[in-house]
């Protein structure tokens, strides 16, 4: 109990200087407008801007390329010299790894602006980008993420990978085409007596599969707009690419699963960005935006922690995934306690979808890397229960409508036939209706009369722009937050004392701020990256009591310290080197004098 109460109190009293101060600091950010979603050459265009702006402050390279030659951006942001050589220790935050979730990459080009604008303008930025070094991904999958500013519109989270997805020798042979000339690519539904689907009676223009067990019987048969290419009778069922990023990391990779890769990391994006985070292990912690999310959804304990009882309650199908986890119990923790404040920051609240899969980023970060990952897809989906209820207000980071549809009297269950409910209904009262083509009859070449409609491409993905800007200040601010949450080393206290003519007693207090340990228990156990070292350098002279090289373990508390000691014999007036090494919590130098 004195663990938790003395790191709720820290995280507490971190969070109320933080809100005040952003008050401050939001108030000065008037410049920087997102009125538009970026395109690959934009992004770079505007990285190499920024550059070339802030020389001194920030540095770009690439890490790698996409299957079709994109350069992977990394922005380095640092005032120190320590990053040159790795021993600043850093935050990366990374965006769509997805390829259709371009809210990530915006909500990184508007934190690279704010704090290179405000770097020695605002006290609370530059002290922030003194201590720690900030990694900027925008993006990973520009690949898939162009079929957004490319005609017809398309959304895909496949790489170009090439990839024979139905297994007749062909590769990427079968893609959709827009049949009906609007730009678009949607759905086709055809009248068929075996087909899987019939209309919602919530909302004709809503499909729902059809449940045998219930009695229910489908009407129509739906694919993806387009033809036949390969006379196969199967209708776009290879496109080209063919690799999930984030189903193509090494931990619980999905072997044999389609879209998963040939092997982990067979993807050049997934290969390149391990490659850099495997050589930074300077890095303390990284935020993700994508579609996981551990933020709004923090896990669970594992079911090793669970009561007989509990297990017998945790029917749900989040909570049996977060079973299979097995976060350590105290790294559990920090989880949780981060998820609260970022949903106090963002004004967040509500019950979302998880849409975690295995061979995931976040998980082979926090499992393989040893590094906790806080992940989050920015804006969520409205709700029914949330339509329906009149009395609830609308915040910037989740829109939802006010108006209460006089068909819904009761909240719906739970499913993905209500969750496009809700879309519907959002988009009907704040949108205009804008987001979803009307089903319209279309002459198919080889299926006859067929209807053509559906939701928009990357419309139940991203908001509307001028709604990513509402919610933007308030993860730059959880960013800015995080980053105050980094372990830092500090020798405290060097006390020598002469026991005689040439022997010393030296002794020595390392201490640890910042509330987020310098390892996570996960990572100290399985022994992920190296431990915090303190090392002697004698030079000449000789040890009598200690070791030159001590590694350390207790340093998980804030404020926590330990204290070493040593008896030396060494002469008056020599000098002696005390360094404190950490791989996430920075590196000290101390020389001392023996008088």
């Amino acid at each position: 109990m004195k663990f938790r109460t003395f790191i709720k109190l820290s995280v507490f009293a971190i969070f109320i200087l933080f809100t005040f101060i952003s008050k401050f600091v939001f108030a000065l950010d008037a410049d920087f407008k997102l009125n538009h979603y970026h395109d690959y050459a934009a992004i770079t265009n505007y990285l190499k801007t920024i550059h070339e702006k802030f020389p001194q402050l920030t540095d770009l390279k690439s890490i790698g390329k996409t299957k079709s030659g994109k350069d992977i951006w990394l922005l380095t942001i640092s005032a120190s010299e320590k990053t040159k050589n790795q021993t600043q220790s850093a935050i990366c935050i990374i965006g769509n790894l997805e390829g259709n979730h371009l809210a990530g990459t915006e909500q990184i080009l508007y934190t690279a602006d704010f704090i290179t604008r405000n770097y020695g303008k605002v006290d609370s930025i530059t002290r922030i980008v003194d201590k720690h070094a900030f990694y900027l991904i925008p993006s990973v999958n520009f690949d898939a993420a162009q079929h957004y500013f490319q005609k017809p519109q398309y959304e895909t989270q496949t790489n170009l990978s090439p990839e024979d997805e139905d297994d007749d020798g062909l590769i990427d042979e079968d893609g959709p085409e827009d049949l009906n000339g609007d730009g678009l690519i949607t759905q086709m539904r055809l009248s068929d007596s075996d087909g899987k689907w019939f209309s919602d009676s919530s909302d004709a223009r809503l499909l729902r599969k059809a449940d045998p067990l219930k009695g229910q019987k489908g009407i129509y048969r739906v694919e993806l707009e387009g033809i036949d290419n390969d006379g196969d009778e199967l209708y776009n069922e290879d496109p080209p690419g063919g690799t999930i990023l984030n189903m193509n990391f090494p931990y619980k990779y999905p072997r044999f699963k389609t879209h998963a890769g040939s092997y982990p990391l067979s993807a050049p994006e997934t290969h390149a960005l391990v490659d850099f985070i495997l050589a930074h292990r300077e890095i303390a912690l990284i935020q993700i935006y994508g579609f996981d999310d551990n933020l709004l959804n923090p896990p669970s304990r594992p079911a090793k922690q669970l009561s007989e009882n509990k297990k017998e309650e945790a029917t749900s199908r989040r909570e049996r995934r977060l079973e299979e986890l097995n976060i350590e119990p105290q790294d559990l923790f920090y989880f949780q306690k981060i998820s609260k404040i970022y949903k106090k920051m963002t004004q967040t609240t509500g019950n979302f979808p998880i849409q975690s899969t295995p061979g995931n980023f976040g998980q082979w970060l926090y499992f393989h890397f040893g590094v906790p990952a806080f992940t989050t897809r920015i804006w969520w989906p409205p709700q029914a229960e949330t339509i329906k209820n009149p009395e609830r207000k609308s915040d910037s980071t989740r829109i939802e409508s006010t108006q209460k549809p006089k068909e819904i009297k009761n909240p719906p269950p739970k499913s993905s036939s209500n969750e496009e409910l809700s879309w519907l209904k959002w988009m009907d009262t704040t949108r205009q209706g804008q987001g979803f083509l009307p089903w319209e009859k279309f002459k198919h070449p080889t299926l006859g009369e067929v209807e053509i409609g559906g939701f928009h491409p990357f419309f139940k993905s991203n908001p509307p722009v001028e709604l990513l800007a509402g919610s933007a200040p308030n993860h730059l601010n959880f960013s800015l937050y995080l980053a105050n949450l980094i372990p830092e080393i500090k020798i405290s206290e060097i006390n020598c004392e002469k026991q005689n003519d040439a022997v010393y007693l030296l002794t020595v207090k390392i201490t640890k701020t910042g509330f987020l340990p310098v390892k996570t228990i996960f990572a100290q156990e399985r022994q992920l990256g190296k431990p915090v070292i303190v090392r002697l350098n004698l030079n000449s002279g000789q040890l009598l009591s200690g070791t030159k090289q001590t590694k350390l373990k207790n340093l998980v508390l804030d404020s926590a310290e330990e204290k070493l000691e040593w008896l030396i014999l060494k002469e008056r007036d020599s000098k002696i080197v005390l360094e404190v090494l950490s791989e996430t919590a920075g590196q000290l130098q101390q020389a001392i004098i023996l008088k």
